[in-house]
């Protein structure tokens, strides 16, 4: 789902190499920026709202499990729009254990 000024991301995980997720990063930046920002989110967690996103605007997410022994492997890079002048974007991502919907 998007909004005006948000973008509900979600993600099915897979295997775990043998470890406990411990929790997820998720990354985003505006289409064209340098830098992500990033959010910490439980391991619980399957989906987030990314919310202060500009009215009309393509954004850039990807996703990383972390346990123990540190970060594991980068989802892909889906885009997505926030409602309004812009159009809207809708794509799958999958990579590793990482399934990432942008609805």
């Amino acid at each position: 789902m998007t909004t005006d000024s948000s973008v509900q991301v979600r993600w099915v995980t897979g295997g775990n190499g043998g470890s406990r997720i411990l929790g997820f990063r998720l990354y985003h930046r505006r289409h064209h920026s340098v830098d992500w920002a990033s959010r910490r989110l439980s391991a619980r967690n399957r989906s987030h709202v990314v919310s202060n996103l500009r009215c009309g605007s393509d954004y850039s997410f990807y996703l990383r499990a972390y346990n123990r022994f540190g970060d594991g492997e980068s989802s892909h890079v889906v885009r997505a729009a926030t409602n309004g002048s812009g159009k809207l974007l809708r794509r799958d991502g999958v990579i590793g254990i990482y399934f990432i919907i942008i609805i």
